[in-house]
């Protein structure tokens, strides 16, 4: 994981310290920008067939640097010491740090804890997709994500979109480290969610706060907020749990993006670093793009606008000099995901609980996949009582961004009505109209929120306490101890509601490590498979309900289906729409071996169990009765036929 942990970090933050950005928010912004070169890289390469590889990695970096280095010498006249300065202190970074490592290791223990088995199959939907895109880009050289329908749509290779930046970076720490496409995808997983929110959580409350009080007050609850994330539970612990993982590390980087994206009003030299970042996080996947937007736009309407930099004009400029560029480089998948936008407009999460349940909800984080759980009463406090020391500050945007969400989360379980409810359920598809979704957007916000009520509670009653020990003592007492109290004091309590919520934790991030769709005898027939003659060379007939699909990451084989959807995934054809649901009557039906042979299938494998709620296709019920398929083998959960028919 350490492994996946620098590569997600080092390459971004040679990026960063290229434009002479200090060592705190280069290693902040570091995996951003890493998500940024390789965004640059693979779309084009990907045109132009260029392999995507470590050698064409490394190439994409350096030309990144160079251009960043160019940049810097052409907007150095732009570079104003007074912004220089507003950086962070040593001091205040090493407490910042300090807070990240925290919540980084206490996230850690619980993936440690949780994944005794971590290189074992995992068992959750999407993961098989993920681990077979990382196969297919490590096998082809092809990571651009508008070539993805190439694995998906085996015999159509119909045009699909979908980011596979996530995937092409795990495919580099196979060929560096000689991992696994299974092992790199729950490393890499891991790397972000151990890493990227304890990060986020600090530096959204630096930004927060930085603004309105001094550099240590801001750090020390910047490093609350950093410990307290492993306390929260929509992520990055149920992100985990789905195998949204492209999403789940979106979501981590796109506040540092966000920051990043700020601080262009004040250092117009960064917005080549913002332009990419802002690239690498949407092409990661398109929702965390979408954070990012929207808490900028509320940074900008609730507080930039009427505290301008250089001038209303000036700062509009600086945005939308990062947004444009960004929008041209983005086009191309923007118009892929423009046709999927009814499969996408097509989730529903209607809970038929009502509004008022549905407010209780969102205000609480009790939305789906944490209703199974009690309320997290210790940091939702928190959470409120910081929420409400920001707006006596009068910092409204985390408010105005919270609300959004929040109304978002009522109309996905119980839909408004009218023009409200049609603009709210614009937005609501853009987060697929999940309440998961959305209450990890919420999440991000209420960690900082959180940190800050600790922080402040903590500080105040140590100084009354420190007011009532001096004046009965008569004599004054040294800050250093107070400071160690109080850091002793929010580590105690960081940790201690780290532990209280650990077991949930534990559970979330590896409970689908179980081997029930996936176990040893899988993994043994996969193995007699590619043992077979031709296995290598043809099409391997499967379902798309069991976890056959792994055969592909985990041998080398190539299934008819790489993805489990059901009943049937986009662009199926129709040979493969005939093989699903009629291969067993391949002896009266001549559609059959039209099909196998149009899809040069050889072999077939089923497996049991299925994917709950789904069940086997029609057409691999009954194989056993057809004098058309052989049975070769049959473990007890695993069986291999080959065709004999015409």
């Amino acid at each position: 994981m350490l492994v996946a942990l620098l590569l997600l970090v080092i390459p971004g933050a040679i990026v960063a310290r290229t434009a002479q950005l200090t060592w705190p928010i280069a290693v902040a912004v570091g995996p951003a920008l890493t998500y940024g070169v390789v965004a640059l890289a693979i779309l084009p390469m990907g045109a132009m067939g260029v392999p995507w590889n470590a050698w064409t990695a490394l190439l994409a970096l350096v030309v990144v640097v160079i251009f960043v280095t160019v940049a810097q010498v052409a907007t150095s006249r732009f570079r104003e010491r007074v912004a220089e300065a507003r950086a962070p202190a040593l001091g205040p970074a090493l407490v910042v740090a300090a807070g990240v490592l925290v919540g980084a290791l206490l996230i850690g223990l619980s993936a440690m804890r949780g994944i005794p088995h971590w290189q074992s199959i995992p068992s959750t939907w999407d993961a098989v997709w993920h681990a077979n895109a990382i196969r297919f880009i490590l096998e082809t050289g092809q990571a651009s994500p508008t070539h993805m329908g190439d694995l998906r749509n085996v015999e159509t290779h119909d045009a699909l979109y979908y980011p596979s930046t996530f995937h092409a970076l795990a495919a580099i720490q196979c060929q560096l480290t000689g991992a696994a496409p299974t092992t790199a995808y729950t490393l890499n997983s891991l790397a972000a969610a151990v890493w990227l929110f304890p990060v986020s959580a600090a530096v959204l409350t630096w930004n927060v706060l930085r603004p309105w009080t001094e550099q240590w007050r801001t750090a020390g609850a910047a490093a609350c907020a950093a410990a307290l994330t492993a306390s929260f539970t929509a992520v990055p612990y149920v992100e985990f749990d789905t195998a949204s993982m492209p999403n789940m590390a979106a979501y981590g980087v796109a506040v540092p993006t966000m920051a990043l994206i700020a601080s262009t009003l004040r250092h117009r030299d960064r917005i080549p670093l913002a332009v990419i970042a802002l690239l690498g996080v949407f092409s990661v996947h398109i929702t965390g793009g979408v954070v990012t937007v929207v808490l900028v736009v509320a940074w900008w309407l609730c507080d930039a606008l009427w505290r301008p930099v250089r001038g209303r004009l000036a700062d509009f400029a600086s945005l939308a000099l990062v947004a444009v560029p960004t929008v041209l480089l983005l086009l191309p998948q923007f118009l892929g995901v423009l046709q999927q936008a009814e499969i996408i407009v097509g989730h529903e999460f209607v809970t038929h609980e009502g509004k008022k349940k549905a407010l209780f909800d969102a205000v609480v984080q009790h939305t789906r996949h944490l209703n199974d759980y009690p309320i997290q009463n210790i940091v939702i406090a928190l959470a409120g009582i910081g929420f409400v020391m920001l707006l006596v500050r009068r910092i409204w945007w985390p408010a105005a961004v919270w609300a959004l969400m929040a109304m978002s989360i009522v109309h996905s379980s119980a839909p408004f009505g009218g023009p409200i409810g049609v603009l709210t359920g614009k937005f609501s598809d853009l987060f697929y109209s999940d309440p998961r979704r959305l209450s990890a957007v919420i999440t991000l916000l209420l960690a900082p929120m959180a940190g800050v009520a600790l922080f402040t509670m903590t500080q105040f009653v140590l100084v009354q306490c420190r007011k009532l020990f001096e004046r009965r003592a008569s004599r004054q007492t040294s800050d250093r101890w107070w400071h160690v109290a109080t850091a002793v004091i929010l580590l105690v309590v960081t940790i201690g509601t780290a532990w209280h919520y650990f077991p949930r934790h534990r559970h979330l991030i590896g409970e689908k490590y179980d081997s029930v769709l996936v176990d040893d005898r899988d993994l043994q027939a996969f193995a007699y498979l590619a043992s077979l003659p031709g296995a290598r060379d043809t099409l391997i007939g499967n379902a798309n309900t069991d976890g056959t699909a792994w055969m592909y990451a985990v041998n080398g084989l190539h299934p008819l289906w790489t993805h489990y959807d059901y009943p049937q995934q986009q662009g199926p054809g129709y040979h493969r729409f005939i093989f699903w649901a009629y291969a067993d009557d391949a002896d009266t039906d001549p559609r059959v071996a039209e099909a196998v042979h149009a899809l040069n299938i050889r072999y077939v494998i089923t497996s049991a169990p299925v994917v709950r709620g789904f069940i086997m296709p029609d057409g691999l019920v009954s194989l056993d009765k057809s004098r058309s398929w052989k049975q070769l083998y049959d473990n007890g959960e695993d069986r291999i036929y080959e065709w004999q028919g015409p």
